[in-house]
């Protein structure tokens, strides 16, 4: 082949067919999906920015109009989320899929909000409130994420602190 660089071209060239293929079919995923209810809202989201970003890093990025036709298509039938649409279909950024997906998240946050409230009882129990542990709003100290975090990085610093000694044939061998 020469060089590494032509080499690398018709690699590409055999593996482009392989892109549109992963695109056509991601684009397809995202068009066939549809989210049946509230529950499937935000593993539906998260599946659409993975197709999306397949298409995007095959060389066939979705245009906004379609990325907004399909989550349009994709949510329209959940009561939820009517008044979020006609929202954001009366606003000026209604071809910005980003500000969509934007809403739709804020949607998802108040959403898990509301059912973490209603699990602890008080309507607005964690909205106001602040974590001891990291200071950041909407959780305490017992569901702290980064708590938890730092306390099995502890956890694996204690188990061996040493190193593996000795052992039965060696030093560090078992």
């Amino acid at each position: 082949y020469g060089c590494g660089r032509q080499l690398l071209r018709e690699m590409d060239k055999k593996f482009a067919h392989h892109n549109a293929e992963a695109a056509q079919l991601a684009f397809d995923a995202m068009d066939d999906s549809k989210c049946q209810n509230i529950s499937q809202f935000e593993t539906y989201l998260s599946v659409f920015k993975t197709n999306a970003n397949v298409c995007k890093k095959a060389g066939e990025p979705i245009s906004n109009v379609q990325k907004c036709r399909i989550l349009r298509r994709g949510l329209s039938h959940l009561d939820d989320l009517k008044v979020l649409f006609e929202t954001w279909e009366a606003s000026d950024k209604k071809h910005d899929p980003d500000d969509l997906v934007d809403r739709l998240e804020e949607k998802l946050n108040r959403i898990k909000l509301d059912k973490l409230s209603k699990k602890h009882g008080n309507a607005n129990a964690f909205a106001d409130q602040k974590c001891t542990y990291c200071h950041k709003t909407n959780h305490d100290e017992s569901e702290c994420r980064k708590k938890k975090a730092d306390l099995e990085a502890a956890k694996k610093q204690r188990r061996d602190p040493k190193g593996l000694g000795k052992g039965k044939y060696g030093k560090g061998r078992e």
